[in-house]
């Protein structure tokens, strides 16, 4: 559905009305970085051994248009894909 055709079947109490929904249960692909990084963190803490820092969540949430730089490019949302499979396959390693 184009902004268009959703503006012309959704009046402005309705959207503002799922505009709260959102912020209280989020909708998209936001929640989705958010549950893969869990699956991922608790993935690579099961590998670790003793001793080693236990993994943190935001070491797997991907940065998406970081206000620091501007916007993201292909570029950089590829280097940021790389980082995080490079983590993975470091925590692996261990």
């Amino acid at each position: 559905m184009s902004v268009r055709e959703a503006q012309e079947k959704i009046s402005p109490d309705e959207f503002r009305g799922w505009l709260a929904f959102d912020r209280i249960e989020p909708i998209g692909l936001e929640r989705f970085d958010v549950l893969f990084s869990i699956l991922a963190s608790t993935f690579a803490n099961c590998h670790l051994g003793k001793g080693q820092t236990a993994y943190r969540l935001k070491d797997f949430m991907p940065k998406w248009g970081s206000k620091q730089d501007g916007g993201d490019s292909a570029q950089k949302m590829m280097a940021i894909m790389n980082q995080m499979v490079a983590k993975t396959n470091l925590a692996f390693k261990k």
